[in-house]
């Protein structure tokens, strides 16, 4: 029979297979406690808005407050005017990958500091 091994004192790969183990026969143990008839119901997707192309003007934009506030969305929000803060996050993900694919490593902005823990 084998001893079973701590997670502390395994190698590196070894603590993932634990890991993983372990997260599955939990998964399995707590799914088989709840009764099917007791599974909260997930709520339906609605599209709330309508999806709106961004025009040449409003691309031009973004990118022009890009270069001044670099990831500052709420600025960039208020230098465009007719976007959200969520719809310019996901343009510029869009935006940021089209210019990491062209090699254009020069148009993406560094990344913000990381908020320290306390």
């Amino acid at each position: 029979t084998k001893k079973p091994i701590h997670p502390s004192t395994a190698a590196p790969s070894h603590r993932l297979k634990l890991f993983l183990m372990n997260s599955k026969s939990k998964k399995r143990s707590s799914s088989s406690k709840r009764d099917s008839s007791t599974k909260k119901a997930r709520k339906p997707y609605t599209i709330t808005k309508p999806r709106e192309s961004w025009t040449t003007e409003e691309h031009d934009r973004f990118v022009e407050a890009l270069k001044l506030y670099e990831r500052d969305w709420k600025k960039i929000e208020e230098y465009v005017k007719t976007k959200t803060v969520i719809q310019i996050r996901s343009h510029a993900q869009k935006y940021f990958l089209k210019m990491q694919k062209l090699g254009k490593l020069d148009c993406i902005p560094p990344p913000r500091p990381k908020r320290r823990s306390r």
